[in-house]
């Protein structure tokens, strides 16, 4: 019993660590956004204000590579999609660095086609898909490992139950004795894991908002965070259901449907630009990291949200800019075709031969 207490222990272990490194890499997404929203304010305004986050963005996402790197240094396949995530945030800082500095040189009109090009675009969806694929990997590795603890767990309680039967031979007593410490220990290693697992989801030292949802669509628990963007006391949303809070509240009794959990896996991890309601009715935008911790009692879902609400603004004054300098071109040039045709038509008589 106690090797195998020590081997389940094991496996608990790993399997949070293997969650704990999944959450880290859910929020480097966040952060590569947090970089490119002050990246954009910086093209759009010229202001340098918008660079404030800028620097401390990039330190996090490769302080964070670093601590990756350590931690999986015996996972060959996991570190290789470690290192391709790294290398595309390198080329895409590159790449906002560039733009940064043409648009310090030459103005917000010589960086709009290349920000038109899409090339930024395109290596954050890659980022995404990397990041998702690396998610993914880690939730399959957890699934083995909490598999194997939920096997040694009924190894272990047939185990309890043959030593009971071989004590009740010795003596009823005795054996009434160890049954009773026997199951106590299963079931307080039981309980552990199941807090262990649900508590280490919360992270209060990080910035985005995390709750989490028991599987009848309530609120288990909220972190600091969370919050104070919502307005509430925690105690007031515990038990209250996620419909309390989202943009439109709907079934809690469909709520794994609605989010696309089907066989414990959520089809989209990731939803960018859902709305969150304040606790005075005011309506917060936000981006979504979705995970799934498979408890006894049923599925639990882990929701990471950050406030993009700056973010969209600063989006909607790329469009409105983008839409000034199209329409101020445009201008001028209808009207040098409206003349060229007048010419060509006769309004003045023939023309040269040369013209």
């Amino acid at each position: 019993l106690s090797n195998g207490y020590t081997i389940s222990e094991r496996l608990r272990e790993q399997t949070l660590q293997a969650f704990d490194r999944r959450v880290v890499v859910a929020t480097l997404i966040p952060r590569m956004t947090d970089a490119e929203s002050a990246q954009r304010g910086f093209i759009i305004t010229g202001s340098d204000r918008f660079l404030t986050d800028y620097a401390p963005a990039r330190r996090d996402v490769f302080a964070t590579f670093d601590s990756l790197e350590r931690d999986l240094a015996n996972e060959p396949a996991q570190l290789a999609r470690l290192i391709a995530l790294r290398d595309l945030a390198r080329r895409k800082f590159a790449e906002m660095d560039s733009m940064i500095a043409q648009r310090r040189a030459n103005g917000s009109a010589a960086v709009a086609r290349q920000v038109a090009a899409g090339a930024g675009r395109d290596l954050m969806e890659r980022m995404r898909a990397v990041s998702a694929d690396f998610v993914q990997s880690a939730e399959d590795s957890r699934d083995e490992r909490a598999a194997a603890f939920r096997d040694d767990l009924r190894q272990d309680e047939t185990t309890v139950w043959v030593g009971i039967i071989a004590l009740g031979l010795l003596g009823c007593v005795t054996g009434f004795a160890f049954w009773r410490q026997s199951v106590a220990r299963y079931q307080a290693r039981l309980q552990a894991y199941a807090i262990a697992e649900r508590n280490r989801t919360i992270l209060d030292s990080t910035i985005d908002a995390m709750a989490i949802i028991n599987p009848d669509g309530r609120i288990e628990t909220i972190n600091r965070t969370a919050s104070a963007m919502l307005g509430y006391p925690a105690e007031e949303l515990v038990g209250q259901d996620v419909g309390k809070v989202a943009h439109a509240p709907f079934d809690v009794s469909q709520f794994h449907a609605r989010i696309g959990l089907v066989d414990g896996r959520i089809r989209q991890p990731y939803r960018m630009g859902r709305t969150l309601v304040h606790r005075d009715g005011h309506e917060i935008t936000v981006d979504v990291a979705l995970g799934v911790i498979d408890l006894p009692e049923g599925y639990y879902v882990v929701v990471a949200a950050r406030d993009v609400s700056e973010r969209k603004r600063v989006e909607r004054m790329k469009d409105v800019l983008i839409s000034t300098i199209s329409h101020e071109l445009r201008t001028p040039l209808t009207s040098v075709v409206g003349a060229l045709g007048l010419l060509r038509g006769g309004a003045v008589g023939p023309l040269p031969e040369p013209a």
